[in-house]
């Protein structure tokens, strides 16, 4: 890996308003190069707001944004590509309907509109080689899981010759292999002076792989400290990100009802290539962990039980009313430019009209009743989704598939559920999914979380190459599992 651009960047008082709503505090900041920054705080705290003003993503309401002591003008994404910065949003910026190649040349077309495609492609390689990633240039990128999105993301950063990477919750539905392949190359980078700053909830890869930590809170930068190796007090770190409420009780595992009656039956599911053969029965009140490195057939297994994909062969028996919590919140959990109201009650409607006509009133009263026991902030229902924090706007997805197994359904698909939520969403989101499962639904939840799994779960199955490799009780240790998701030492207890 060659050697970086050195990088300093540097905010000063920088701010930025929605609305009225201030999301960033007169946010004063220097991360230098040849380090790992970490950022951190809790749903709504202003970090990626913050972030995407480094990057010229967000322009700031004042204050500036200097790389190594120049100001960043135009305040542009464009000029910030060009002074060397790149950012990996939690919502990826790819194009669905074009290859993984045409992603990499896109916005790096050159002025004489001449694409070099062999040379584009032997650059891309490189850049996919780097992350240890073989992903097909010629697939198209409707085809990728969220997984195989981001590191398409961050290749295209390495394509582009950044110099400062900023990474938003990158590990969120990474397997913890996969989590630490990724920092071992964000380490190499940043040993090459890149300048590594990384949004994160998981405060034990703060301990292990920082140089820094940034904590913010209601916008405002609460403290800057260096990392000392096996020196780090995570508790401490808590309470500064969190207040005195960050720690939170964890959420019991309810038991599965005697003699309780099947939920779910999948019989020999198939849907090529991802998915090759999958079996399993789901009892009500049960809830069924599936472990695994992204790719290995998730998506189709969630598109496949929701009923929103045809297999190629199987059955899926038993479901009368499937709830959903999708991976992917944006694109497929929210009317972005509809209000959290509005995105609460989503095909709803019709239980609040009376003779043909639509009570507004009991629509509202019912959307107040959600969103406060979501505790969605802020608590308003009539603030657009797309201006919520991503955690916040996961707690709408959740709240609203909690509110569906309320109203009949009986097998809930909670797919990577806490993915870029912090300590406190975290439970709020368990407490939904136990809920569920007391209330007698079969809840199916996909997590790259193992401790995730084996706090909510009765039992945990690993998906590997499309089909389950091993069961095992939520007593199994990470080693257990993590050799069953490569595929190395699958077991069945």
């Amino acid at each position: 890996m060659t050697t970086f651009a050195s990088v300093a960047v540097a905010t000063s008082a920088l701010t930025k308003d929605f609305g009225g709503e201030r999301a960033v505090a007169t946010a004063t900041c220097t991360w230098d190069p040849g380090c790992i920054h970490f950022v951190i705080g809790e749903n709504g705290a202003g970090k990626s707001t913050l972030l995407k003003m480094v990057a010229g993503i967000e322009s700031p309401t004042f204050g500036s944004v200097r790389l190594n002591g120049e100001p960043l003008n135009p305040h542009t994404a464009r000029e910030a590509v060009k002074r060397g910065v790149t950012m990996v949003t939690q919502h990826y910026a790819l194009f669905d309907a074009l290859t993984v190649l045409e992603n990499f040349v896109i916005g790096d077309v050159p002025k004489t509109f001449r694409i070099q495609w062999v040379e584009a492609r032997t650059r891309a390689k490189r850049a996919l080689r780097a992350l240890g990633s073989e992903l097909d240039l010629d697939e198209r990128v409707e085809k990728l899981s969220v997984g195989e999105r981001q590191r398409l993301e961050i290749a295209r950063a390495l394509f582009r010759n950044a110099s400062v990477f900023i990474l938003d919750e990158p590990t969120a539905i990474l397997a913890p292999s996969e989590a630490s392949a990724l920092y071992r190359v964000l380490r190499e980078l940043a040993a090459n002076q890149a300048n590594v700053i990384v949004v994160t909830h998981k405060l034990d890869e703060v301990a292990r792989y920082g140089d820094s930590v940034t904590v913010l809170r209601k916008g405002n930068v609460t403290g800057s400290h260096r990392i000392e190796r096996g020196a780090v007090d995570l508790d401490a770190l808590t309470k500064e990100a969190m207040g005195d409420g960050g720690i939170v009780e964890i959420a019991k595992v309810p038991e599965v009802p005697e003699g309780a009656a099947f939920a779910l039956r999948v019989q020999n599911l198939r849907q090529w290539p991802r998915l090759r053969d999958v079996s399993f029965e789901l009892a009500a009140g049960e809830v069924l962990g599936i472990a695994g490195i992204d790719g290995s057939g998730q998506a189709e297994l969630v598109r496949l039980l929701a009923g929103l994909e045809v297999p190629d062969s199987g059955a899926v028996q038993g479901a009368t009313c499937v709830a959903i919590i999708p991976p992917d919140r944006q694109r497929d959990g929210l009317v972005l430019d509809a209000s959290v109201g509005e995105n609460l009650l989503l095909g709803e409607h019709s239980r609040f009209a009376r003779n043909g006509w639509l009570s507004f009133s009991a629509l509202e009263a019912e959307a107040e009743r959600r969103i406060s026991r979501a505790r969605v902030v802020p608590m308003d229902i009539h603030f657009v989704a797309r201006a919520c924090s991503g955690g916040n706007q996961q707690k709408l997805v959740v709240e609203r598939a909690r509110a569906q197994v309320e109203q009949g359904a009986t097998v809930l698909i909670a797919a990577y559920p806490t993915r870029g939520v912090d300590v406190a969403a975290s439970h709020v989101v368990h407490e939904s999914l136990s809920s569920c499962a007391r209330k007698g639904a079969g809840v199916v939840l996909i997590s790259s979380d193992l401790s995730e799994l084996r706090r909510l779960c009765h039992r945990i199955v690993v998906l590997a190459k499309g089909e389950f490799v091993g069961e095992f009780p939520r007593t199994a240790t990470d080693e257990e599992l993590g050799r069953a998701m490569l595929s190395a030492d699958a077991g069945v207890s």
